[in-house]
């Protein structure tokens, strides 16, 4: 099963699963015009800030246009049985699931939730810096692709540097895929 891990982890739809029992709980303990009043005010409390976050979601997501996917089904095209990805920190949610692949995320330690993730998120790390250990991990994981978004920033807004291992295979404003010999 390939999922990629931001989507698993239940704190992003514990909200989801409240608004049903929010809703149970206030059509049952108020009189219907007020109930119908609190889910208004309800509604209005969650709406107007949503609205406002829309614009940064979508600033988030834009990454994932018509270019990327492109680059994307090319590396997928290119992926052998056993082959590892490496992406980074925005790349690594959507990749496991586009790619249907090994994915080892870069994942800053920000974004880190269960433990399990830490010593992973490090070895992918370390294959982008390019380092003696993170060369050697990227041929014991079988690591033929690295991909990146050039404007990815850290979670503290530092952009990340390029990757030192491979040669680009694709390149666009928001999608880098580096191909490891192999």
């Amino acid at each position: 099963m390939h999922f990629p891990l931001a989507y698993v982890r239940m704190a992003y739809y514990v909200p989801l699963a409240l608004v049903p029992l929010v809703a149970m709980a206030v059509t049952r303990l108020l009189r219907p015009r007020l109930a119908a009043l609190a889910a208004l005010a309800l509604t209005l409390a969650i709406a107007v800030p949503a609205w406002g976050a829309a614009g940064n979601v979508h600033r988030f997501y834009d990454f994932a246009n018509h270019t990327t996917l492109s680059g994307m089904r090319a590396v997928s095209a290119d992926l052998r049985p056993g082959d590892t990805v490496v992406a980074d920190r925005c790349w690594s949610f959507l990749s496991a699931w586009l790619l249907h692949a090994d994915t080892l995320p870069a994942l800053d330690p920000a974004d880190i939730l269960p433990k399990a993730e830490v010593g992973p998120a490090a070895e992918a790390r370390a294959i982008l810096a390019g380092t003696p250990r993170g060369r050697a991990l990227a041929r014991q994981l079988h690591v033929r692709f690295i991909l990146v978004n050039p404007l990815c920033v850290s979670q503290d807004g530092r952009r990340a540097r390029p990757p030192r291992l491979g040669r680009p295979f694709f390149v666009s404003s928001r999608l880098v895929a580096m191909r490891l010999p192999g």
